[in-house]
């Protein structure tokens, strides 16, 4: 099976394009970026942008045995021809100003239907928000 087949199937990822894979203290990073036919502009949707910059973001992703997954996304600043508009690309895999995929999400609130919410919590530990009475969601618990 390839590596782009894999972030398909097991970690949800569409419209992205495989970069590389990395190995780092244990843990696997898959770079990607948004596929070239892909990119729009985020304010009126039209698809003749220039890039203007990039930067990359890190999010945690489902993982693989007990091996830690990041999917490292090289994101570009976009500035529309149509509207004029420079924004950053629209990020589709995460809510916005979270660190954690939409996939993972979904994994954790699976684990909780199983599991308590401190065992399931700490599989994560704070990288979710997993704090005092916290799940790992950040969703409290009822007393």
């Amino acid at each position: 099976m390839s590596t782009t087949s894999v972030l398909y199937h097991g970690f949800g990822v569409r419209g992205y394009k495989y970069l590389k894979t990395e190995y780092q203290k244990g843990n696997i990073i898959f770079h990607i970026e948004r596929d070239p036919h892909k990119r729009c502009c985020a304010e009126c949707g039209s698809k003749r942008v220039k890039k203007k910059g990039h930067f990359s973001r890190e999010l945690r992703a489902v993982p693989i045995g007990k091996k830690k997954v990041f999917l490292c996304l090289h994101l570009h600043r976009l500035q529309c021809k149509v509207c004029r508009s420079l924004k950053l690309e629209p990020l589709i895999l995460s809510f916005p100003k979270k660190h954690w995929t939409k996939s993972l999400g979904r994994y954790v609130v699976e684990l909780l239907k199983e599991r308590d919410c401190r065992r399931c919590g700490s599989a994560f530990g704070d990288e979710l928000g997993y704090g005092k009475g916290d799940t790992p969601l950040g969703i409290k618990e009822e007393v």
